[in-house]
């Protein structure tokens, strides 16, 4: 029940915005708003800001250069 309250009450929400407008808008809207909410609370992308953030990690199994 917890997992399936967010889905529904957006879907009652973007339904009524749909009446209004047009729905491909408000699904880009709505993914712009996703994804910069996800950026902000992330400090991983956050980090990405930061010139020190694009540093070139080893992969995994791999030692790092000396």
């Amino acid at each position: 029940m917890i997992t399936l309250t967010p889905m529904a009450l957006v879907g009652w929400g973007m339904g009524g915005l749909a009446a209004i407008s047009e729905p491909r808008p408000l699904m880009i809207t709505l993914f712009i708003i996703v994804m910069v909410i996800y950026a902000l609370s992330s400090s991983r992308v956050r980090g990405l800001l930061r010139p020190s953030g694009w540093v070139a990690m080893p992969a995994s199994g791999e030692s790092p250069a000396l």
